[in-house]
């Protein structure tokens, strides 16, 4: 038997468990942001009175992104994954959302094409060492670490970027790690945020 409850502090080892099992780098504090900003949103499935899966949905303005669907591997096959991205669709849904949108991997992918998504860009991930061996701006600004008082500024710049408004998030982002920009005459012209992953 199949039920879904909201996500609690307490299942949050379950969680970056199933993460871990997926190959994804996210850590105790990237689903402690998950709860801090959508605590209505994020998601628990159970199996027989056992967790078996995840899903989040965050709400930024009228756009719904969805993330987090992972399901155990000894239960995969057995409409988990699909129940759970049914359960965020409705979520979604009722709370006003007139955009979904996520990222996939190659394992969700099959499933999200069957319920109408369609592509918008593909995604690559680099991991590396960088070194800097010239000016890191080309001349165009100074590179500086973001203050609270840039949030303004980058949230609207991102907001052009993507078409959502997600500020909360950036805002998050901003509190926990160290973010960079480079900034001509008081405005920004690019920016970078980082956060730990496993």
């Amino acid at each position: 038997m199949l039920a879904f409850r909201p996500l609690l502090p307490d299942d949050l080892v379950f969680a970056v468990g199933l993460s871990t099992e997926a190959g994804w780098n996210q850590t105790a504090q990237d689903w402690q942001r998950f709860l801090a900003l959508e605590p209505d949103g994020c998601w628990l499935a159970e199996w027989q009175g056992e967790p078996a899966g995840t899903v989040v949905v965050c709400g930024f303005g009228d756009v719904a992104w969805i993330a987090m669907l992972l399901v155990r591997s000894t239960l995969r096959g057995l409409g988990i994954g699909r129940a759970l991205m049914e359960h965020a669709l409705r979520t979604a849904r009722q709370r006003g959302a007139r955009r979904i949108r996520l990222d996939a991997t190659p394992l969700g992918q099959p499933l999200y094409d069957q319920l109408g998504f369609r592509g918008e860009f593909a995604l690559s991930r680099f991991s590396g060492r960088v070194v800097i061996t010239s000016e890191p701006t080309g001349g165009l600004g100074e590179l500086r670490n973001l203050e609270p008082s840039d949030l303004g500024q980058l949230a609207e710049m991102d907001r052009r970027a993507h078409g959502t408004d997600r500020r909360r998030l950036l805002s998050a982002l901003l509190a926990e790690r160290v973010g960079y920009g480079i900034v001509s005459e008081g405005v920004l012209k690019g920016y970078c945020l980082t956060r730990s992953g496993r």
